[in-house]
């Protein structure tokens, strides 16, 4: 039976339907622009036009599919131009998320493969991996939304007989990938210095890899259990040791400089980016376990591989 996935023409969407394709799987890729020839997955049945809202009729789009992976997402932005966010990604993510589960569960989809964030754990793990038993703490307008759609898709499951696998996902990279990494990459690019050598922090990413080979286990599961779980690389990683396995992938040295945690904390403090300088010195590692149990998975690429190949395909792009 075919595969919908929404978002087909993201970064994520595009690359899972890739992925599920040269598994063998039937795929139907759904999004709201066109998508070009060229650009296209190989493969894949492309149908477009569908915003991710609350009155969107997926119901033809949906027809003939036993699995449907959600992947579209308004996205997180560092700027947000919406006069309400938080407004905005309930209407999108939350509420045109039960959306497309209702129109699902009329065209006889039997399973749902939700891709939420480990956002709505918090942005820091505290010395501890976040867990699927983890209290949820979405510190932003983004999470909020993911969390409540978690908590929605859930109670759905319950009462439509529906399987929903929700997958927590840290920070994606690979090649293609946006937002903070190509903001990252292209400070890279451009040799500049950046005071964050002396961090010695512990964070997980899930390479776009790895998120293809889960998303593969759980559609080919016979039977899943209803629930959340947590995705992640096998290896956690430094701050530092991220700029570097990226500045070797576009062969430029990295401008690393050694300024105490501690002060880079309180000078973001003080004009007003402490949820940045989070990210940047703060712990966010992950535990996966309860997923590989489960899924018989294991994640075979190493991030470093990842982030070399990201790099290098950002250089050869000459995205600036």
């Amino acid at each position: 039976m075919t595969v919908a996935v929404t978002g087909a023409s993201g970064f994520i969407g595009a690359q899972l339907c890739a992925r599920l394709v040269a598994d063998g799987l039937p795929v139907r890729g759904l999004s709201r622009r066109h998508i070009a020839a060229d650009r296209a997955p190989a493969g894949v049945e492309q149908l477009h036009g569908f915003e991710l809202d609350e009155s969107t009729d997926w119901g033809r789009a949906l027809e003939g599919c036993r699995t449907l992976v959600h992947a579209a997402a308004r996205a997180h932005v560092l700027r947000d131009r919406a006069v309400d966010p938080l407004k905005e990604f309930m209407r999108t993510n939350c509420r045109g998320t039960m959306r497309l589960a209702g129109c699902a569960r009329a065209a006889g989809v039997r399973r749902i493969v939700f891709l939420s964030s480990i956002g709505v754990l918090g942005n820091s793990s505290h010395g501890a991996p976040l867990d699927e038993d983890s209290p949820p703490a979405p510190h932003s307008p983004y999470a909020v939304a993911k969390r409540e759609a978690e908590r929605r898709l859930l109670e759905f499951c319950g009462s439509a007989g529906i399987e929903v696998v929700i997958l927590r996902l840290p920070l994606v990279h690979g090649p293609g990938a946006k937002g903070n990494f190509h903001q990252l990459m292209r400070t890279i690019a451009l040799r500049r210095w950046l005071p964050l050598g002396s961090i010695r922090n512990r964070r997980s990413l899930l390479g776009i890899a790895n998120l293809g080979t889960a998303v593969t286990a759980v559609v080919r599961a016979n039977d899943v259990p209803c629930g959340i779980f947590h995705l992640a690389d096998a290896e956690t990683v430094s701050t530092p040791s991220i700029i570097q396995e990226l500045a070797v992938g576009m062969g430029v040295p990295p401008r690393l400089g050694r300024v105490p945690p501690a002060a880079l904390a309180a000078a973001a403090w003080l004009v007003g980016k402490s949820a940045t300088a989070e990210k940047l010195i703060g712990d966010l590692e992950v535990d996966s376990r309860r997923f590989q149990q489960t899924f018989s998975w294991r994640p075979g690429y190493a991030t470093s591989e990842g982030l070399r190949e990201m790099a290098a395909a950002f250089t050869a792009t000459g995205t600036s």
